[in-house]
């Protein structure tokens, strides 16, 4: 669990450069909206967390973690292009 955090822990500064650098013309807007759903997003998975290994065990409330963590994995795979290309086209139409 320790090390899944450790590998973790460079995607949300990496997001926040991302950010700056792909909406640089909403800069401040993109980057509250990114840190809301960071916010948010923490808050959500350990109460859900809480929740499940309260009902179900504690067991299945860290594996409830994992799970959510593979599944945002998932999705980055899904949107890589997409992100990639975007960041492909900011940087060849800065100057």
């Amino acid at each position: 669990m320790a090390l899944s955090g450790l590998g973790s822990s460079g995607i949300f500064p990496c997001m926040l450069g991302l950010t700056g650098t792909l909406f640089f013309e909403i800069a401040g807007t993109s980057m509250g909206i990114l840190a809301a759903m960071n916010w948010i997003g923490g808050m959500v998975i350990v109460w859900a967390a809480g929740v499940l290994s309260q009902r179900v065990g504690l067991e299945f409330g860290f594996a409830a973690m994992v799970i959510a963590s593979l599944i945002a994995g998932l999705i980055f795979a899904i949107k890589y292009k997409t992100l990639l290309q975007a960041e492909i086209l900011c940087i060849q139409s800065d100057p």
